[in-house]
């Protein structure tokens, strides 16, 4: 009965890094889910961090129709394109103050943030990339949203040309990040 009609969803667990001794709570390859127990249809609010790994595509199962704002924090892998989230108004993801590097651990190949026409309804967008990484964001794909509020740290200046295009833009907040210029 109290988790039937869930909206704001907050999971947080400490993942064991190498030579620590702290205990890890879940299988090598185990995917993030979300427990049987709780209903998720009505999800507006998932907030991740720091546990089992996940993806977009992973993410639209449980909750791509209903959710209005996604955080996720150092668990996302595999394929970077947005999935359909018709509803979500705000997401965060965020790698930079990580240190384990999940994304290239776990990604063959690493690949831009890119079809956010399919999230149409996204205002703001807070991404936060690992240091010294070739990937970005595919803004050509924002121009067709009402972002709002683009907040994004660590981008590679290869990616900065295509933001002048988005119009819609009322706050902006970018640091830049250059392997050749540290």
């Amino acid at each position: 009965v109290i988790f039937k009609n869930i909206k704001h969803l907050y999971y947080y667990c400490v993942r064991k890094y190498e030579n620590d001794e702290s205990p890890i709570f879940w299988k090598k390859n185990e995917r993030f889910k979300i427990p049987q127990s709780i209903r998720h249809d009505n999800l507006e609010t998932l907030h991740l961090s720091c546990g089992r790994k996940t993806s977009f595509k992973d993410l639209e199962k449980i909750c791509g129709a209903s959710l209005k704002c996604l955080v996720v924090d150092d668990m996302l892998v595999d394929d970077f394109s947005m999935p359909q989230m018709p509803k979500l108004e705000k997401m965060l993801i965020n790698y930079g103050n990580v240190s384990s590097n999940l994304v290239s651990k776990n990604n063959k190949k690493i690949n831009n943030l890119r079809k956010f026409e399919n999230v149409p309804n996204l205002n703001q967008l807070n991404v936060d990339i690992e240091y010294d990484c070739d990937y970005g964001i595919e803004f050509r794909s924002l121009k067709k949203n009402n972002i709002k509020n683009l907040k994004i740290h660590h981008l590679n200046p290869k990616y900065v040309d295509e933001l002048i295009k988005i119009k819609n833009l009322s706050e902006l907040d970018i640091s830049l990040w250059d392997k050749k210029n540290k």
